[in-house]
């Protein structure tokens, strides 16, 4: 029996010139176990290509072809790639010995009857099959660990917010939809059987909406379903406010480590909290149109406003599923993880352009926060392990996929329930260090550069599981905007006004007038800058002219009050 280390694959952009040439890149070795027979990788490969929309028809579609096997005689099949799940297939013979090497050859072609004729084939790729022995249990004989250097202060940052910025406060009420609970399950037969999709390979699923709260939403994520062999999988979002205050919970049952389909590192599901926008149809504000004043997103990279959050949360694992690691018994495998993607949107941010998946994505970067984790997984090998940095006075191990040069994640070395996060710390760091971890750590890999005409559009709260039973609940999470004044800063230090994004209404204009005349007396300052999100102002500049300042501050009044009824909407 034999143990197969193997090669990722991740589908890259197109290139340029005429025809348009389909890629893709090979990555990171993984361990998978021959042990259990034909191994199957859901998504192994992530298509990102100038084809046309996918098809049922399977001339209508590219195709990956394996060229060149060499030892091909360690297989008890040929190696396989699958279009559209994308899903890598292969079964090594039960007596093929330790030590093989066997080099795959593949190629990305295009339709067989295209819908675009200016497609190419990919260049022929490699990546490697190395067999080893196969042990009674794979977790008994892990792979040496490669030495973790020890912390480098040569990149620590510490960032604060503007200093004359003015602050919006997201909440977490009321609840805008229903409470729940909303639940995910395989659908099932009159005789309580799942049922399957054509290929046989994923139950049936039925879909339910996303739960909308404060300035938020909650959605279910349940992404690689598919890769869970528990015939009865259960993920359940809700909201609650039975203590007074609302807090998004999720429950989940997603068995054993061994209830697989693929190796155990596959994720099952990352259930999150949605600040801003994710997709046209996920989007946290009252409509899609009015997020990014809602939220302040999606904003460019070079015009981001700062970002601090307040967080506390509680979950429980159960019992009822367990394994032993490390001399100890684990029951279950989840992270806790911030996290934020950016997409190239021609640096308009346009709401309505957000493209996650597929072959038009413009998704670009991902930087990922783990907040706490389990016992064995990683953002990455460890072998990928860049640094362990200190952003605003604290620690993380900094990790970076060769396979994926647009990801990066921050693991905190001494995990905590409750605390604060100035995210645009980690936003800067990346745009900074990121795309030269090599030459300043002297290891890692770099990713590529966050562009400043990119677009950030979310910050999201989240739970990766890979296996295990319990459930998560986000206490407090709160998120802090500030947006810097308009004008340059003058040596005069500059008050900062904050504001509550739910703390104004309709009947507040009165007092919002005087509130901004206080500011205004107490500052000696003009308005010089406004923000459409909530109608909050302002930042000050050291000119004043007060019958001027009465005035505008009157206007500004009514027009706030005329933008809340036509939005109906009071943050």
């Amino acid at each position: 029996m034999s143990v197969a280390l193997i090669g990722s694959l991740a589908v890259g952009a197109p290139a340029t010139a005429q025809p348009i040439a389909l890629s893709f890149i090979t990555g990171d070795d993984q361990i998978s176990s021959s042990c259990e027979g034909e191994v199957r990788i859901p998504g192994w490969a992530t298509s990102n290509t100038a084809s046309t929309a996918y098809s049922d028809d399977p001339n209508s579609n590219p195709a990956f072809r394996i060229v060149e096997l060499s030892n091909p005689e360690i297989y008890s099949k040929r190696p396989r790639i699958s279009w559209p799940s994308h899903t890598l297939y292969y079964e090594l013979k039960a007596d093929a010995p330790a030590g093989i090497v066997s080099e795959i050859t593949a190629v990305l072609t295009p339709p067989d009857d295209p819908g675009d004729p200016d497609l190419a084939a990919s260049e022929p790729q490699h990546w490697r099959i190395t067999t080893v022995s196969c042990v009674e249990n794979d977790a008994e004989a892990p792979a040496p660990e490669p030495e973790i250097p020890a912390y480098n202060p040569i990149a620590d940052l510490d960032t604060n917010p503007p200093a004359d910025g003015t602050t919006y406060v997201s909440t977490m009420s009321p609840i805008r939809s229903g409470t729940g609970p909303l639940c995910l399950r395989p659908a099932t037969d009159a005789d309580g059987e799942p049922l399957f999709n054509e290929r046989g390979n994923c139950p049936i699923v039925l879909y339910h909406s996303n739960l909308a709260f404060g300035d938020f939403i909650l959605a279910s994520n349940a992404w690689n379903f598919c890769a869970s062999t528990l015939p009865d999988w259960e993920q359940c979002i809700s909201v609650d406010s039975d203590s007074g205050a609302v807090t998004p919970r999720w429950t989940y049952d997603w068995g054993n480590e061994a209830d697989v389909n693929g190796p155990v590192w596959l994720v099952k599901s990352y259930p999150e909290i949605i600040y801003g926008v994710k997709s046209p149809d996920e989007f946290s504000g009252s409509s899609l149109t009015e997020t990014p004043a809602e939220t302040g997103l999606p904003a460019r990279v070079d015009n981001l406003p700062y970002y601090r959050i307040d967080y506390a949360f509680s979950g429980e694992e159960n019992t009822t599923r367990s394994k032993e690691f490390a001399g100890e018994t684990v029951y279950g495998e989840r992270n806790i993880a911030l996290e934020s993607f950016f997409h190239e949107l021609d640096g308009e941010c346009d709401v309505n352009s957000l493209v996650r998946n597929g072959s038009f994505s413009n998704q670009r970067y991902e930087i990922m926060l783990w907040l706490d984790s389990g016992p064995e997984r990683l953002p990455s090998a460890r072998k990928d392990f860049v640094s362990t940095i200190q952003l605003d006075g604290v620690a993380y191990d900094v990790y970076t996929k060769p396979a994926d040069p647009e990801y990066i994640a921050f693991v905190a070395q001494q995990p905590s329930n409750i605390g604060q996060i100035n995210w645009s710390t980690f936003i800067e760091w990346t745009r900074t260090y990121a795309h030269q971890l090599e030459e300043t750590f002297g290891r890692g890999s770099n990713t590529v550069r966050i562009q400043d005409d990119w677009c950030m559009a979310n910050i999201l709260l989240g739970t990766e599981i890979w296996w295990g039973s319990g459930y998560f609940q986000a206490d407090e999470w709160t998120i802090h905007r500030t947006v810097g004044s308009e004008t340059p800063t003058t040596a005069q230090e500059l008050e900062s006004t904050t504001i509550s994004s739910n703390t104004i209404s309709e009947e507040d204009g009165e007092g919002e007038t005087a509130q901004l005349m206080s500011d205004a007396a107490q500052t000696g300052g003009a308005a010089s800058g406004l923000q459409s999100s909530g109608c909050s102002v302002m930042s000050h500049s050291s000119t004043f002219d007060p019958i001027l300042y009465l005035l505008l501050l009157t206007a500004l009044t009514g027009l706030c009050r005329s933008q809340r009824k036509q939005s109906g909407s009071t943050r």
